[in-house]
């Protein structure tokens, strides 16, 4: 009697290797975590194979698939890190929560999965990203990789807290997004001069304007939120973490500003 066979669930590996250069790297990796997580390598590997003669990119170390001249070794290791964890830890295939990477490696994540599609490990990198960034950091990024609530956190952050905007912050708000850049840290100085006048007394408002501070936000950048939103609808709208929301509620009423 034959016996019935099965393929092991963690060490029958699909697919075949494919040859890939950054910089002047080359890495040679499974495909089937490419295509497993990403749509753009799944459409790339199921292209029909050309007819025998024909050298392929990505086969072999001769010809290896060149990835754009922007993505550094360190980049697309970074990405690899998460995507086959047992090359380096010893661990499963999927065992991701066992990577540990630092700040910048994980921006390289969210460069290269906003750019290649791995919907999953950009959540990841988002998630991971959240509380590690500065205002400025998340207005920057968040244009850039299309993380709408960053943009907006950042904004509400700048508006509210007590150091104003400096010359080296108004600098990097010029650039990175598609917004009238040289007009941003001077629409959000108008806010927060709308928050101190009422804080010193002088605008007469039976509110605070902690609960005017969204309104003026989406009042002056809304039309940069909403493009941004629209790229990252593909991706999955990232939203804030339950614990940022309820930070966001905190009353600033106290707070002194610093002109």
């Amino acid at each position: 009697m034959t016996m019935a066979t099965r393929n092991d669930d963690q060490f029958y590996f699909t697919g075949r290797f494919v040859v890939l250069q950054a910089g002047s790297t080359r890495f040679r990796v499974p495909t089937d975590g490419l295509i497993r997580e990403s749509q753009f390598f799944s459409d790339m590997f199921s292209l029909p194979i050309p007819a025998s003669g024909t050298t392929v990119e990505g086969v072999s170390d001769d010809k290896p698939i060149m990835l754009p001249e922007s993505i550094s070794a360190e980049s697309f290791r970074s990405l690899l890190r998460l995507l086959y964890p047992s090359a380096s830890l010893g661990c499963s295939s999927g065992e991701d929560h066992a990577v540990e990477l630092s700040e910048s490696e994980w921006i390289s994540v969210l460069e290269l999965s906003t750019m290649w599609y791995f919907l999953r490990y950009r959540k990841m990198a988002i998630s991971h990203l959240n509380g590690l960034l500065t205002p400025i950091e998340k207005v920057c990024l968040g244009r850039e990789y299309k993380v709408t609530f960053w943009v907006e956190q950042g904004y509400h952050s700048l508006v509210k807290r007590k150091e104003t905007i400096s010359n080296d912050e108004a600098l990097e708000l010029m650039t990175g997004s598609e917004s009238d850049h040289p007009l941003t840290a001077l629409a959000l100085l108008r806010i927060r001069e709308k928050r101190a006048k009422y804080f010193a007394g002088r605008a007469g408002w039976s509110t605070p304007p902690g609960n005017t501070v969204e309104r003026d936000v989406e009042r002056a950048f809304g039309e940069e939120l909403s493009n941004i939103r629209k790229i990252e609808e593909p991706y999955g709208i990232a939203e804030a973490p339950t614990s940022d929301r309820a930070r966001d509620e905190i009353d600033y009423s106290t707070y002194c500003y610093r002109y």
